[in-house]
């Protein structure tokens, strides 16, 4: 039977750094702790507080994009803290889209 190792807090692996470097079995806890740290971090569970409108026009956006709206509502955390969630009215100020042209018009000229 194999012996069961302890699976050490970040704070003892930084404290006995020397004594981890060269030592296989410690080295597998160190993955072992690594791995559970992955699986912690890939998915957190949050509960709030939404307006009832606002809530059911998530869900429209999210249905007219084909997903569900947790997973609309994740993309919009994630786009946040990125930093690349952006608002279209500041991009207005700043690009200047051509105007619409008339119906059957074109933009090539004619040679």
């Amino acid at each position: 039977m194999s012996k069961k190792l302890k699976v050490p807090t970040l704070k003892e692996i930084e404290d006995n750094f020397s004594e981890w470097v060269d030592d296989p079995e410690r080295f597998e806890v160190v993955k072992k702790r690594n791995e559970q740290f992955k699986a912690a971090v890939k998915e957190g569970k949050i509960n709030m507080r939404v307006n009832n409108a606002d809530l059911l026009l998530l869900m429209l956006k999210a249905d007219e994009k084909g997903m569900g709206y947790q997973t609309l509502l994740s993309s919009l955390i994630h786009l946040y803290v990125n930093d690349k969630l952006v608002d279209v009215s500041e991009v207005r100020k700043v690009v200047t889209l051509p105007k619409k042209i008339g119906k059957g018009a074109t933009t090539k000229k004619r040679a």
